[in-house]
C-alpha cells in the first residue's frame, strides 16, 4: 500500500482536513506531506513503486520456476497477492537495459580502439629511411583506405615512391602534422600542391553517375553496387553525404528507397559513440511498443481459444520480464567472467535454450493445448517476432541516425 504522510490542513488551499482524507475535498490536492528527509524520500519511493514486500517474495519463486503460474493467477483474478505484471516489467527492464547499455558501449569502445590500433599499427614498415615517429604521424594523418592503397602499390619501398603515391589532398594533410624537418625529408614541395582536389572528386562523382555500364546492371546488382560504394566512400572526409548520395545509382527507385539510401549514408557516417547512445536511448521505448504487437500475434494464433487480448498482454509482460532477467544476467557473465569466444558462445546458447524452454512450457500452462500444436504455434510466433524485432531495430537505427542531424 502506498505510504502517505497526512497533514491536518491542505498545503494548497488551507482547507482543514480529517485523517481519513487522502485528497482535499476542496481543491483535490493529495493529502501527503513531502517535507521529509532525502533518505526517507528514497525509502518511500522504493516502497511505493517497487513494493519489495511479501507480495514480491511470493512472486519470485513462481516467476522463475513455474512458467505461466503468475499469468494464470492474474487472469483468475488473484492479483493482490503477487507483483503486478506491469510493475514487474519495468523493474526488470531497468536492470536489463542498464546492463545492455554498458555492454553495448563497451563493445563499441573496443571496436573503435581496435580499429585505431590496427590503423596505428600500419607503420609503413617497408619504407626505408623513415623514423618510427614520422611513420606514426603518416599513418595517423591518412585514412585507412589510403594507407592500404599505398601498401598495396609499394614496390621499391623508398620515400620517393611513397610521395609519388600520395594524392594532393593527402599531401595537404601531412603538411598539417609534420614538422619542417619531416617535410624536407619527404620532399613535399608546397608549390606542387593545388587546391583542385574537390573539383577532382566532383568529376569522379559525375563519372560514376554517367557510367554507361551501370545502366545494364540488374536491380539486385545495382543495390549491391550501392552498398559497396557507400562502404568504400564513407570514411572519405572530402566527400559530403550529398556527394556520396549523388554517386549512387538510384534510377527507377521510389521515394521511400531514396529516403532509405539517404538515411543509410547518414547512419554509416555517424559517430559510432553518438549513434549508439541515441540507439540505446530509444531502445526501451521500441521494446515497449513491441509488446502490444507481440500480444496481438498471440491473439491471432489462439483466436479459437476466445481469450481476451489483455490476457495475452499479461502473458507477454511476464515472458519479456523473464527473458530480460536471463539475458541481462548472461550479458554480465560474458562481460566479466566468460570473455573468450568459446565461452561466450556457450553462454549465449544456454541462455537461448533456457528462455525458449521457459516460454514453451509457459505456453503449455497458459493456453492448455497439446505439445505439438503448442510447438508449431511457438515456432511460428518466434519466427514472426524475430523478423519483427529485426525490422524494428533497423527502423530504430535509422531514427537514431536522423536524430543526429
Amino acid at each position: 500500500m502506498r505510504i502517505r504522510r497526512k497533514s491536518n490542513g491542505c498545503m494548497n488551499c488551507g482547507h482543514t482536513l480529517d485523517s481519513i482524507y487522502n485528497y482535499c475535498p476542496s481543491c483535490g490536492q493529495e493529502n501527503n506531506d513531502n517535507n521529509i528527509s532525502f533518505g526517507t524520500l528514497i525509502k518511500d519511493f522504493f516502497t511505493n513503486y517497487f513494493a519489495f514486500d511479501s507480495k514480491f517474495a511470493r512472486s519470485v519463486l513462481p516467476f522463475f520456476f513455474k512458467p505461466g503460474f503468475l499469468t494464470n493467477k492474474y487472469n483468475e483474478g488473484k492479483r493482490v497477492s503477487y507483483v503486478h505484471p506491469v510493475r514487474l516489467y519495468f523493474i526488470v527492464s531497468l536492470f536489463f537495459f542498464f546492463i545492455f547499455s554498458l555492454a553495448s558501449k563497451k563493445v563499441i569502445e573496443e571496436q573503435i580502439s581496435n580499429a585505431k590500433e590496427i590503423k596505428n599499427a600500419i607503420q609503413l614498415n617497408s619504407i626505408t629511411g623513415l623514423d618510427e615517429e614520422t611513420r606514426k604521424k603518416i599513418s595517423d594523418a591518412l585514412d585507412s583506405n589510403t594507407i592500404d592503397d599505398i601498401n598495396d602499390d609499394l614496390e621499391n619501398g623508398n620515400i620517393e615512391e611513397l610521395v609519388d603515391l600520395l594524392d594532393e589532398k593527402s599531401k595537404e594533410k601531412l603538411l598539417k602534422v609534420l614538422d619542417s624537418t619531416e617535410v624536407k625529408q619527404l620532399n613535399l614541395n608546397l608549390k606542387e600542391l593545388t587546391l583542385n582536389s574537390l573539383d577532382t572528386l566532383n568529376n569522379q562523382v559525375d563519372k560514376w553517375v554517367n557510367d554507361p555500364t551501370i545502366a545494364s546492371l540488374t536491380k539486385e546488382k545495382k543495390t549491391e553496387n550501392n552498398w559497396n560504394r557507400i562502404e568504400r566512400l564513407k570514411e572519405n572526409d572530402d566527400l559530403s553525404d550529398a556527394m556520396i548520395y549523388d554517386s549512387l545509382d538510384l534510377e527507377d527507385t521510389s521515394n521511400f528507397e531514396r529516403y532509405f539510401w539517404n538515411q543509410y549514408i547518414r547512419t554509416r557516417r555517424s559517430d559510432e559513440r553518438l549513434l549508439t547512445n541515441y540507439f540505446l536511448k530509444n531502445l526501451p521505448l521500441m521494446m515497449l511498443l513491441l509488446l502490444p504487437i507481440f500480444a496481438f500475434v498471440l491473439k491471432v494464433l489462439y483466436l479459437r481459444r476466445k481469450v481476451l487480448y489483455i490476457k495475452h498482454l499479461i502473458h507477454a509482460l511476464h515472458l519479456h520480464s523473464l527473458a530480460y532477467i536471463i539475458y541481462g544476467t548472461s550479458i554480465l557473465l560474458m562481460m566479466y567472467l566468460f570473455k573468450d569466444d568459446d565461452s561466450t558462445g556457450w553462454v549465449s546458447f544456454i541462455t537461448f535454450v533456457l528462455v525458449s524452454t521457459y516460454s514453451y512450457v509457459s505456453f503449455l500452462k497458459v493456453y492448455g493445448q497439446g505439445w505439438f500444436k503448442t510447438l508449431v504455434k511457438f515456432n511460428l510466433l518466434g519466427f514472426m517476432y524475430i523478423n519483427l524485432l529485426g525490422l524494428s531495430v533497423v527502423i530504430e537505427v535509422f531514427i537514431s541516425g536522423h536524430d543526429l542531424e
